[in-house]
């Protein structure tokens, strides 16, 4: 895996997160002033520690703040703590996959985007990244990126 190819085609990921109105935050003061903008925070979740050092290697230098974790039962966890404003995560994963992470993340925080990625649909018969769709995935991108 080439660093250039991984950062040309990670701006997929922030393309989609930017289309699912997450490319900058507004930011107000109590009053209801507006008093700046910020990108969004993103948690990405994949069990690949390269998948996940990519991700996160590529976004930061791209100015995005950056958390991971290996698994979705940790990625929730994270999520409940730090209230991300993009969640990245895989679909299949040995503990907690992806898609019992997007409807369990979608239950407890309905306005999350969602990102969802995958390389198994291109070799399974079952289509991961459609069923994560339609089970609260934002957007959807196939690895490998």
């Amino acid at each position: 895996m080439k660093f250039a190819s991984v950062s040309d085609n990670v701006s997929k990921l922030i393309n989609s997160a930017r289309s699912a109105k997450c490319s900058l935050l507004e930011v107000y003061d109590r009053a209801g002033h507006k008093i700046g903008s910020m990108l969004p925070r993103i948690l990405a979740i994949d069990d690949e520690e390269m998948i996940r050092e990519t991700l996160r290697l590529v976004l930061e230098n791209k100015g995005y703040e950056v958390e991971v974790a290996e698994n979705g039962a940790d990625g929730i966890d994270l999520q409940r703590k730090n209230s991300f404003d993009v969640v990245i995560t895989d679909i299949l994963m040995l503990i907690k996959e992806g898609i019992g992470t997007i409807i369990d993340l979608k239950i407890a925080f309905s306005e999350l985007t969602i990102i969802a990625i995958s390389g198994g649909s291109r070799t399974d018969k079952v289509d991961y990244l459609e069923s994560a769709a339609m089970l609260g995935g934002n957007r959807v991108l196939a690895k490998p990126f």
